[in-house]
């Protein structure tokens, strides 16, 4: 018979939906941060980072659902609802630059076609 040494336990590989939904979760908050300090002119970067936050969330929805994690699944939803928020205040900054461009350049029309 063979001695039996002792091996040092092996650490379990964390679990997929760990390796989804944590920087999910990051890029969520990065995304509001981005919303919340911009100015109007930086639209397309809300937009962008939204959008790329709501993708993120349905991956990690899809992860959550199939690998039978509640609270995985939940997390990715709010996630998903927050990246949607952040996509609406990225699409009406840009209503808003596009209403303050077109008064511009009508107020600068106007000054052009002035003649005294």
């Amino acid at each position: 018979m063979q001695p039996v040494y002792w091996r040092p336990p092996v650490p379990r590989p964390a679990p997929i939906h760990h390796y989804v939904l944590w920087p999910t979760v990051a890029l969520v908050v990065v995304a509001t941060i981005v919303a919340l300090t911009a100015r109007v002119l930086d639209y397309q970067a809300v937009i962008v980072v939204g959008v790329l936050a709501a993708g993120a969330s349905v991956a990690a929805i899809a992860v959550g659902v199939r690998r039978s994690v509640p609270w995985a699944t939940v997390c990715g939803v709010l996630c998903l609802l927050i990246a949607i928020g952040v996509v609406i205040i990225g699409i009406a900054a840009m209503i808003e630059y596009q209403s303050a461009y077109e008064q511009l350049t009508d107020s600068v029309n106007r000054l052009r076609s002035f003649r005294p």
